[in-house]
Formats: C-alpha cells, structure tokens, sequence
C-alpha cells in the first residue's frame, strides 16, 4: 500500500496518464502516417513527418527533441526541387523508422505504467512466515539452562592474555562524537536481518549530519548512565527471522540503544584486543607469507555474524585454495587432508558461563564483566503463557548485535589455541565454520578430535549435517573412510584439489526460489525475488573468488541454468516473465511484437523491467580471471626460512588470496557520454543522491544499449514527468511499495 493520501492520489494520477499515453501516442502517430502516404512528393511527405514527430508533445515534453534541427529543411523556403532527392529520401526513411520506435515506446512505457501499478497494488515479495510455535521453540532454546560443561579446566589451561595495558588503557569514555556515531549508522543501515523500520531509521540519520550530531549528543548523556545500556524493564520483543536456509530469532531494537550498544562493544572489542594480541613483531608492509596469512585470519575472524557471509565466505575459500596451491608450490605433489566442521546452533547456544569464564581469565575489569553479564542476561517480553516477570535468556548471545560477534570470536579464539597447542595443523575458521588442513593424516584426524573435545567439553554441539573431508591426490585416513565430500555453501573440493558445483544444494535452492517466485504478488515482485536469489547464488558460489579455471566455468554455467531452468526444466524465467506481461496486458492488440531482450534487463528506472541478467554477471568476473595477471611461485622446492624471510612466496601467496573483482568496460568516449547521461537520469530520480554506475550496469550499457537505442530510438524513452518518483525509488531499491523513502538509494545505485 502507498503510505498517505497525498501520495496515493499523486500516484494514482501519473499511473493512470502512464497507461492512457499509449491510446493517445497512438491515434497520434496513426493520423501522422496517414498524412506522409497522402503527401503528394517526397519533400511534402517529409515535412509532414518531420513538423508531426518534432511537434509531438506529452506532459509537456518534447518526445522526439532530436528533430528540433530539420526545420532548416522544411521550414517552407525551400520548395522540393531545391532539396537533394537523395537527401529527402534519406531522412523521410529515418522518421519512418523513428515514428516505429515512437509507437514502440508508447507500447513500452504503457507496459512499464500498468507493470507499476500492479506492483503497487499488489502483495509484494512473498515473505516466509513463522508459526507461532517455531517462534515460541527458538525463545525457548535461549531460556532453557545451557547444558552441563566442564570447560573451567579447559579455559584455564589456554594462553590467552598476551597484552600488558598500562596505566589508563582501561579508561572507558561515555562521549560520542559524530565520528563515533557514522560508522556505526552505516552498518545498522546495511544489516540486512534489522527490522525494515530500523535500517530506514538509520540511514536517514547517517545522510542527515545534523540529526546524527543530535543523536550523538543524546547518546553522550545516556551513556554517562550507568543504566543507559541496560535492556527495557518490561522485556525485549523478538521477531523470528527467515535466514535463507534457516529461522533465526532476532531482538527488536530502537535506534538510540542499537547505537549505543554497538558504540559500547568497538570501544569493548579495543580493549579486549589490547589483552588478547600479542605485540606485532613483524613489518606492517611485509609481504612474508605467515604475516599475510595472519592479516587474512584477522580479517576473516572480524567477520563476525551472519551480516558478512559475502566478504568472509570468499575470504574464507580464497585462504583454503591458497594454503592447498601454496603447499603444492613450496614441497611438490604430496596429499592434502582436509576436515570440515560446523557448530550447531553456535549463536543460540553459547553458555553463558563459558564466556564470563574466558574474560575472567582474560582479565577484564569488573565493570565490562558486569556489563557483558547484563547484556547476556536478555529479558524477553513476556507472552501470555509466560509468568508476568520477562524471563531472562540463559544461553546464547543475541543476534544483531557486535558485541555478540565478538563474543562469539572469543570462543573461536579459544577453540583455535587449545586445538593448536596439540596439533600442529592449519585452522581457517569463518565465525562456527571450521578448516582444518595439514599434509600429515594423523594431524588432521587429531585435530578433529580436540575440536571435538573443546565442544563438547564447553556445553556445544558439532553439526553433523556439515561435517566434511577429503584427502587430495590421497586416500583418507581410517577415522575419516566415508566421509562426505566437503561443502561449503555451494560449492565443493573433491580429491583431485577442483572446486565444483553441489548439485543437490542447487537444485533445492532453485526449487525454493521457484515457489516463491511462483508466489509474488506482481510480475515486478516476482522480478524480485529472482534478482535477490541470483544475487545470493552469487555470493554462495563464491564468484569473486579465483579458485582456477574449472570453478570458473562451473560457476558460470549454475548462474546461466538458473534462469534457463527457473520456470521448470528447459522453461527459462525469461519465458515465465514474458507470459505474465502479455496476461497483465492482456488488452494490448500485438502491434509491438516481441519483447525485446535489451527491455528485460534495462532498469527500472529508465523504463526496463529491471531483470538482473546472468549472463553480464558471469561474464564480468569470467572476463576479469581471463585478464587477471598471474604470478608463478619461486622455484621450489622452499629452503629454510622460506614462509618468514622470502618476500617471493609473501608475493605470491598474496596473490593467490587477492579478490577477484568484476571487470569493467574499457572507458571509450562513446561510453563516457553514455554513464554521464544515466548518471543524469539516476540523479534526477534519487534527488541528486546517484553519483556513479557500478561495473554491472554499465556492461548493461554496453551490452544492450545499442538494441534500446535501435528499438526505442533513444535511452530516455520514459516520460520522467509521469513516472510517481517515490515508488519508482522503492523499485529501484528491492523495496515493497510500503517502506519508508528514506532506504531507498544506496551510494552507487544502478542508474
């Protein structure tokens, strides 16, 4: 629904005068084509088409303004025999052709009007809904007791406080400055599991430097309290939250405590690190391999939670593919063994005392203890079955916050030194996702074991649903015969070293995202949810990551296949589109002809449907490995010191780690012209908010472009003056048409 009258009404209008256009274009262009046949020499058939087109107004718009300039030929001072009949004929054929794309673009923009408004009217993106009992089963997980553990002795045999703070390093400060306060409005903004409400609220606030400065000042006064960061009296609501694959439940928050809790845990998490790292005794500029390994395990390990599954998921393969190629390069062919494993409800389960066990032991000052044992100690809002007194979690850290992300870290941390101290084995750990990767079969299957034990020994549970391993150019190991062949998201290693596709997975997730785009409200909706899910797919088949050529290819044909096969086998969701446009429009006579392929996927902002296309997606980061400069290991096999002194093999394991980054068309003149003229268009749209293209969208540019501007005769072919620039910014976000304006443009959104 559109969220007040005004702009109902004003929506309503534009709507309608979109839809009416195309009658009136039409009687329009039909009495113009009648007049040219009727022209009694070629000179006055191109006057009539060139006074009828150039004269051509809508909303006050000039519709083919490029014909402005060929009156100097039919202005009347020249009579026909003066003009070249070459000439005449030349233009009377192109205002032929551009009266056909007039009438095409009338076609489309009526099309783009009653695709809008049915997106407006409709029910939206179909949202997986909770029942009542799956939401009580997850509150109850975090209430019940954490189970019995003996992870005291366990903890205490751990080397885990390497700082020394002096004097003062402890000293907590409640002022929050603007500069405190942005990062932090940018990152709610950008969580993509916060409430709707929420992440609008924020990034409202992160645009507006003076309501942030507001908000910073309020948030001084109340972090002066001792009770400022203490959970309402009356219990936090809950709201059970549909996580691609499964349900996770997430606390209700405002806006002032997100904040100021998320200030609170960056100043915690200083502090914790001037206790937990060791000194750096090595260069910040090294390129030696052990100091770039543990730059990336640090990376990977803020990577906290499930906000950074992007960035941390390739991270985390990139680190496996590098180790795997980097023990290849330094010792020759020789087996690898890998063993992955996961913690099963990692967040949810966490004990409470395991974690005030770890700071203790740490050394944290009493007042962190007390205010870490407070926001553990979540009051829930009663329900009725509940007794009046919010109960009070008694596991678990909360999703949504930072402070749980470094929690959580902490005992991956943990995890880490006690499995080290026992096994000298390589651990590349994503939050609960654990690697463990050595040439040495018995280290590896000990390794698994101490993992086993520090979990079990701490209250926690191994997930054997994601249990993997696999010996490359080996066999495995007794303890690990039968294993399942490792899987991360979507994408597995076999024994021969090659990440590929895992069927199964794929194949669920396509008929997942079938039946929910069988579901949307709206063909624009269900443009929708095909765009989030290839998006995702993305993401989880680590196409930003350069892990050889056989990956490459594989990725690139799941992404092609699943829009090839989204309606059903050998039924692409192109055709699925193209069947309900015709239905919704049921009323058009066929004078436009067949979609064109370019409209599809042009934007929705310029009048296209928006429909994100594989095929550029795929393509840009194909062509980005093809053009990707290689670097060759140092000839082997390594000598000593070869991991901490030769900047060679730092060099190259820097490379096999680098990201794989989309490429982006060459900066022709021709394509200057073109993104300036978007970006234009864009910013008039967002209200001056649009300032770049992406890579994606300008190889929509190049790739399609040409066929708009063949079929349309121009890139600007929707009347921006009936377009209702509200709704359209929702469109242009993924946003439903009742969310609030303000989450609509990011800083690089697509035109």
């Amino acid at each position: 629904m559109i969220p007040d009258s005004t702009t109902r009404f004003i929506t309503a209008v534009k709507l309608r005068e979109l839809r009416a256009q195309r009658d009136e274009l039409r009687g329009v262009y039909d009495d113009l084509a009648t007049r040219a046949a009727a022209a009694t020499d070629p000179h006055g058939r191109l006057t009539e088409l060139a006074t009828g087109l150039g004269d051509l107004t809508l909303a006050g718009r000039t519709l083919h303004p490029e014909l402005a300039d060929l009156r100097v030929l039919v202005n009347g001072s020249l009579a026909g025999g003066l003009t070249s009949p070459d000439l005449v004929e030349r233009w009377s054929a192109r205002l032929v052709d551009e009266l056909a794309c007039g009438r095409l673009r009338s076609e489309f923009v009526f099309r783009f009007g009653a695709l809008l408004e049915e997106w407006a009217e409709g029910a939206g993106v179909p949202r997986p809904e909770a029942d009542p009992s799956g939401h009580r089963e997850l509150r109850a997980r975090i209430l019940a007791p954490a189970p019995a553990n003996r992870h005291r002795d366990l903890v205490d045999g751990l080397r885990l406080g390497f700082g020394q703070p002096g004097a003062g390093t402890d000293a907590t400060s409640t002022a929050v400055s603007l500069g405190d306060l942005t990062p932090v409005l940018q990152a709610l903004g950008d969580e993509q599991y916060l409430e709707p409400g929420l992440r609008a609220e924020a990034r409202r606030f992160a645009a507006d430097q003076t309501l942030a400065g507001e908000l910073a000042d309020v948030l001084t006064v109340l972090g002066a309290d001792a009770d400022g960061l203490r959970w309402p009296a009356g219990g936090v609501a809950t709201r059970a939250v549909w996580t691609r694959n499964r349900w996770r439940l997430y606390p209700m928050q405002d806006l002032p405590m997100a904040c100021l809790h998320d200030i609170w845990a960056r100043r915690f998490e200083t502090r914790l690190s001037r206790r937990t790292q060791p000194e750096r005794e090595y260069s910040h500029w090294s390129v030696q391999v052990q100091t770039h390994r543990r730059d990336l395990l640090a990376k990977l390990h803020r990577m906290g939670g499930y906000h950074d599954d992007h960035e941390g998921f390739n991270v985390a393969l990139a680190l496996i593919d590098a180790e795997l190629e980097l023990d290849a390069a330094a010792f020759g062919p020789r087996p690898m063994y890998l063993v992955k494993l996961d913690i099963r409800d990692y967040y949810a389960s966490i004990p409470h005392d395991l974690l005030m066990t770890v700071l203790r032991k740490i050394g944290l000052p009493d007042r962190d203890l007390e205010q870490v044992a407070a926001f553990l100690a979540m009051p829930l809002a009663p329900e009725p079955a509940d007794d009046p007194e919010p109960p009070r979690a008694r596991r678990g850290v909360p999703l949504g916050y930072r402070l749980s992300d470094v929690l959580a870290e902490l005992v991956g941390t943990c995890l880490e030194a006690y499995v080290e101290a026992r096994t000298p084995v390589r651990i590349i750990r994503r939050v609960d996702d654990i690697c463990l990767l050595s040439a040495d079969p018995g280290a590896v299957v000990a390794a698994w074991q101490h993992v086993a034990d520090f979990v079990a020994a701490c209250g926690l549970t191994l997930n054997d649903d994601k249990f993997g391993a696999v010996a490359i150019g080996g066999s495995l190991p007794d303890a690990l015969v039968g294993a399942p062949t490792p899987r991360w998201g979507m994408v597995t290693l076999d024994d021969r070293g090659q990440w590929g596709l895992h069927e199964p997975g794929f194949e669920e997730y396509l008929a997942r995202s079938r039946r929910l785009a069988s579901a949307a409200g709206s063909v624009l909706s269900k443009v929708d949810v095909v765009n989030s899910d290839l998006t995702y797919l993305v993401d989880a088949l680590a196409v930003g990551t350069d892990l050889g050529p056989h990956h490459r290819a594989m990725v690139s044909e799941a992404l092609l296949r699943f829009h090839r096969d989204h309606g059903g086998p050998g039924r692409s969701i192109v055709d699925e589109l193209c069947a309900d446009i015709e239905r919704l429009v049921s009323d058009s006579d066929g004078q436009a002809g067949p979609i064109p392929e370019a409209w599809l996927y042009w934007p929705v902002t310029a009048g296209g449907l928006g429909l994100r296309a594989p095929q550029v997606l795929a393509g840009q980061f194909a062509e980005a490995f093809r053009c990707r400069s290689r670097v060759g290991p140092p000839p082997g096999p390594a000598g000593p010191g070869w991991d901490t002194d030769d900047h060679r093999w730092g060099e190259y394991y820097q490379h096999l780690t680098a990201p794989l980054l989309p490429a982006a068309p060459r900066e022709t003149a021709a394509m200057k012209g073109m993104v300036a003229d978007f970006i234009d268009r864009g910013s008039t749209i967002s209200h001056g908010r649009q300032r770049g293209l992406a890579p994606y969208w300008r190889w929509i540019l190049t790739v399609y472009g040409p066929e708009i501007r063949e079929r349309f005769g121009t890139f600007r072919f929707l009347t921006t003056e009936l377009v209702p620039l509200r709704l359209l910014g929702r469109r242009w976000q993924g946003a439903g048409p009742e969310q609030h304006q303000e989450e609509l443009f990011d800083d690089e959104p697509p035109f």
